[in-house]
């Protein structure tokens, strides 16, 4: 699955409203990629939150510097991502 975009505004970030938009399209044992801006290391730290990690490409679309980052494991046994952001 590929993610094309996910934004929270700034009044609801840190609410959980990310996470439970991001598990409700992408569900946590799903492998998925998704591009995003360098540098945006709020989103990139989300993502990296939720098991997403870096593979190497990288593109400049509409002007604009973007990393690509994928998931392509399960959770292991136990370990979940918590509601709050």
């Amino acid at each position: 699955m590929n993610l094309t975009v996910l934004y929270v505004l700034a009044a609801h970030r840190g609410t959980g409203l990310g996470s439970a938009l991001l598990e409700a399209v992408v569900r946590p044992q799903s492998t998925a990629s998704l591009w995003v801006a360098d540098p945006n290391p709020r989103a990139q730290a989300f993502y990296r939150k939720h098991r997403f990690d870096f593979d190497g490409a990288g593109r400049v679309e509409s002007g604009v510097r973007e990393l690509r980052m994928a998931r392509t494991t399960a959770p292991a046994e136990g370990v979940g991502v918590s509601a709050a952001e």
